[in-house]
């Protein structure tokens, strides 16, 4: 054989084989595709738009796409025999869905997103998570990872912001039906993100989420971190739960829903562990009310209070952002904001304990529970008084009631703050006169303090008997003006009246970079409060000789020269003044400057702005509600 014949024939040979790999090539690039899955947030509806995009191996779309919708109300769809030349795909998906937070159907509609190889099965389901890991999947790609190696760190990078450590399923094969640990796992953060938020909020909050989360696998933005925070500390799990399995039934499905309480981070921490495992509404665990056990019922009564104290924070932040105290970005006092939603959450959880106490049969303990009773009935009542305070009439809830039942409509400030003082005066008398070593336990002056506050709001204006009761505290001299000395956030002090525990860490960041004191202590009533509201009563009643010697003993706490002349009409500023500048964001301010009528002039505000407007939520929850004016 020649030379050149050899050549040939080698040559054939290449092109042969050249010929049938380009043939199975093509075959393999021009396959037909079945493509279906489910898409949910809480589930998509029936006519859910589902557009499918042919990705390339760098997984730009290559100009080819299919549309399709969904067939029914658990959000499933299903592409046919399309024709792909790659194995990458792209989903868009745009429709209205199941709010499993409200458990009702979304009012607008929302887009997700999902990314997936098609070389193994066609099944694709479309989720929160796969839309959250969607820019940083192909990120990873453009800087050389595969496509492979991409998923696997995006999805462990999604999963550390939540505090999930444990491997699960790639996003795209997990669904809510599927009653397994993935499924619960999708459900908490699928709550988590929507918590309190319209369905326009959702949307940008996830989009940001995603962008940021796309450049380096982590979440930065101190407010993307704070909403995330509040949703954990926030969502009702058992109410979630709850909702998902109910819905299913309406589609003629059993769903089992596992524990989602162990994905949700519920008492703020930083960990998942056994503590989140039993909080049922985004508050401190409190463990049963036993009969005739002292201890575990002294420790019901602290994880109560621990829940105020964190209503108390949520309160201190909205007033310093009302009263332009302090400037946080992003934090716009409307219904759909987390921290008013969230404090009015937290009051009638605080509400559903102290109910459970007092509705509970005490009568064959060992120990003397009055005490303990008359307490919470004050605490009730100081609740009470800050939400009328802050939203006006607000339901009047004096029992525990079945938690499905949310159509109690508001009652009016004046019968509020008629319950408060009825209240109140019935346990004055059985209150012990000072301050207790008992935490649980309080005062006759604590309770002297709140009636006389809520004397002066101008519902029930009692002037006088608020003056005659914030006279009681002065006169038994046990109280020292301290000014501004940062002992009052430190240590059981002379100034006290009331005061919360700060736990470490707080329940709520930002409140630590709104209050900025060096202490363990946010103080509630305190010896400067009950002077100020003594000085505001005198003016009130006209005596204002009384009043200026008063506001010169607050002045000279501070090193102020004695006041030798106060005009009347500078009066309730110089109330306020002081206020500001003693006690400044710890609480009360706001308020303050509505009893003296002065919210309007001195923040620049409008008048429908000195009520905090009713969380979107709630509106949505009770049909019975009504919304204050112009939110």
């Amino acid at each position: 054989m020649t030379k050149a014949i050899c050549n040939l024939l080698i040559l054939f040979i290449i092109t042969v084989a050249l010929f049938g790999c380009s043939e199975k090539e093509d075959e393999k690039t021009n396959s037909k595709n079945n493509v279906n899955g489910t898409i949910e947030k809480g589930p998509f509806l029936t006519g859910s738009k589902v557009t499918l995009y042919e990705l390339d191996e760098n997984l730009n779309q290559t100009g080819k796409n299919f549309r399709t919708e969904t067939i029914n109300d658990k959000g499933d769809f299903s592409f046919s025999e399309i024709e792909l030349s790659g194995r990458y795909i792209e989903l868009e998906i745009s429709g209205y869905f199941y709010n499993e937070i409200i458990g009702r159907h979304s009012n607008s509609q929302i887009n997700l997103n999902a990314i997936t190889d098609l070389s193994g099965e066609g099944n694709v389901n479309v989720n929160i998570l796969t839309h959250l890991e969607f820019k940083r999947v192909k990120k990873l790609m453009k800087e050389g990872s595969s496509f492979l190696n991409a998923k696997r760190l995006a999805e462990k990078e999604l999963l550390q912001i939540f505090h999930i450590t444990t491997e699960f399923k790639n996003p795209e094969k997990i669904s809510l039906t599927d009653g397994d640990e993935n499924a619960a796992m999708l459900l908490a953060i699928s709550s988590i993100l929507l918590y309190n938020k319209s369905e326009g909020e959702f949307s940008e909050f996830i989009s940001k989420l995603s962008n940021e989360f796309a450049e380096e696998g982590t979440i930065t933005s101190k407010l993307l971190l704070e909403e995330i925070y509040y949703g954990e500390t926030g969502v009702n799990a058992l109410s979630v739960m709850d909702n998902i399995k109910k819905y299913y039934r309406t589609q003629e499905t059993e769903v089992v829903v596992n524990n989602i309480r162990k994905y949700i981070d519920g008492n703020g921490d930083g960990v998942l562990d056994e503590n989140d495992e039993t909080i049922g509404e985004g508050t401190e665990p409190i463990p049963p009310l036993e009969q005739d056990n002292e201890k575990l019922f002294k420790e019901y009564l602290k994880g109560t209070y621990v829940n105020a104290s964190n209503y108390f924070q949520l309160i201190t932040i909205l007033d310093a952002v009302r009263c332009k105290q302090v400037t946080v970005s992003g934090v716009q006092i409307n219904p759909y904001n987390t921290l008013i939603e969230s404090a009015w959450t937290r009051a009638y959880s605080i509400m559903k304990n102290i109910h459970t106490v007092l509705e509970h049969d005490c009568s064959g303990f060992s120990f003397d529970v009055k005490p303990y009773v008359t307490s919470l009935r004050l605490y009730r009542g100081l609740i009470y008084l800050d939400m009328v305070q802050h939203w006006g009439g607000v339901p009047l809830v004096t029992s525990r009631f079945d938690g499905n039942d949310f159509n109690i409509p508001r009652a009016s400030k004046k019968e509020v703050l008629a319950f408060i003082v009825s209240e109140i005066t019935d346990v004055l008398s059985d209150l012990p006169e000072a301050n207790s070593d008992d935490d649980l336990i309080f005062s006759k002056d604590l309770a002297r303090a709140v009636l006389a506050n809520a004397m002066l709001e101008e519902e029930i204006a009692d002037y006088q008997g608020a003056a005659t009761l914030l006279k009681a505290i002065i006169d038994n001299d046990k109280y020292t003006l301290l000014g501004t000395n940062n002992l009052i956030y430190k240590e059981k002090n002379m100034e006290e009246l009331f005061s919360l525990e700060l736990i470490a860490p707080t329940l709520f960041p930002l409140f630590e970079e709104v209050i900025k004191h060096d202490g363990s202590l946010h103080p509630i009533y305190r010896f400067t409060g009950v002077m100020l509201n003594y000085a505001q009563s005198l003016y009130r009643l006209g005596a204002y000789d009384e009043m200026k010697t008063v506001i010169s003993q607050i002045r000279a706490s501070l090193d102020k020269e004695k006041l030798e002349f106060l005009p009347e009409s500078d009066a309730c500023t110089e109330v306020a003044n002081l206020w500001q500048e003693i006690i400044n964001k710890d609480y009360g301010y706001f308020a303050l400057l509505k009893q003296l009528e002065l919210a309007v002039p001195i923040l620049g505000i409008e008048g429908y702005e000195t009520l905090y407007p009713i969380p979107a939520r709630e509106l949505d929850l009770n049909s019975n509600m009504i919304q204050n004016p112009h939110y």
